[in-house]
């Protein structure tokens, strides 16, 4: 009996089918993988984070800078200064528990005579210590009244006049001098430190420069402080920020102020370009969500 004959025309249909079966089945698994990869991408561009389960950063991050800005966070103060001005800073050692801050405005080498500082220059000088003898704000001033009384040939010279005002939401006391110059001197009491902060000379074109530095004279919340510079921080992590930071190397991020209702950190990021703020963008970060909302949609 003769064999049957191979039909190969069917052979390679079935085969080819085959084929296409495995490759369609492939193609689909690969499909279904890209699919799956890309909708478990979480968009970045307003994170949410859990400030209760962020470590609140407690000292001035490197990112941000403090030019114009003095923060102390072991005596609980800060203030506003023109960028321009050189500040000096000695902080209190083993030998000395006094912070002394000396703040001065570029100084006009042209007109000087002698030492004193003319009436187109500005200094500043701050000093805290500790009040040791329990002493109340009235009694420390009686004290230094007295003491340029008793010795008018001192720096003081003579009082020309006295008054109270507030600094920073506490009162304080200030006293007009003459002697070898002339000065205003300001003195307040906060968490039993003295505060003494002194102007010189009494009366200077550069008027506008202090009352920048007096009415920015604010007392710290230390816990608002390290939440206001995490969500510094959270803003620097933005993708646009961290581009940015990398074109503008002189970046600046910091809080800027609370929003009217309070319900968020208005943080600003900008660069000093020219002699003016050249604005990159303000973010608000919620308080509550850490949500991050921007002004400016680019």
């Amino acid at each position: 009996m003769d064999k049957p004959k191979t039909n190969y025309l069917n052979l390679i249909i079935i085969s080819l089918a085959f084929v296409l079966f495995l490759t369609g089945v492939f193609l689909l698994g690969r499909q279904s993988v890209k699919t799956t990869e890309i909708s478990t991408i979480t968009p970045i561009t307003n994170p949410v984070v859990d400030l209760s389960q962020t470590t609140a950063i407690t000292t001035p991050l490197p990112i941000v800078n403090y030019n114009g800005k003095y923060i102390n966070t072991d005596f609980g103060f800060n203030f506003d200064y023109p960028k321009n001005y050189s500040l000096t800073e000695n902080s209190p050692t083993n030998n000395s528990e006094t912070l002394y801050l000396s703040l001065m405005s570029p100084v006009d080498l042209t007109n000087r005579k002698g030492y004193s500082m003319q009436g187109n220059e500005l200094k500043v000088e701050i000093w805290v210590s500790p009040n040791t003898a329990n002493q109340t704000l009235e009694e420390y001033f009686a004290k230094q009244l007295k003491s340029i009384e008793d010795d008018p040939s001192g720096i003081g010279g003579k009082v020309i006049s006295t008054n109270g005002l507030t600094i920073g939401g506490y009162p304080a006391k200030y006293l007009e001098w003459q002697g070898n110059g002339t000065g205003i001197t300001y003195y307040l009491f906060y968490k039993n430190n003295i505060i003494t902060i002194a102007k010189y000379p009494a009366e200077t074109l550069l008027q506008s420069d202090f009352n920048q530095i007096l009415s920015t004279f604010k007392f710290i919340d230390m816990a608002e402080l390290a939440y206001q510079q995490t969500a510094m921080y959270l803003v620097s992590q933005l993708p646009e920020v961290i581009n940015y930071r990398k074109t503008v190397p002189n970046t600046i991020i910091e809080y800027d102020h609370d929003t009217d209702d309070k319900s968020a950190w208005v943080i600003h990021v900008y660069e000093i370009k020219d002699d003016h703020t050249a604005t990159f963008n303000w973010f608000d970060v919620d308080k509550k969500t850490q949500k991050i909302t921007k002004e400016f949609d680019f």
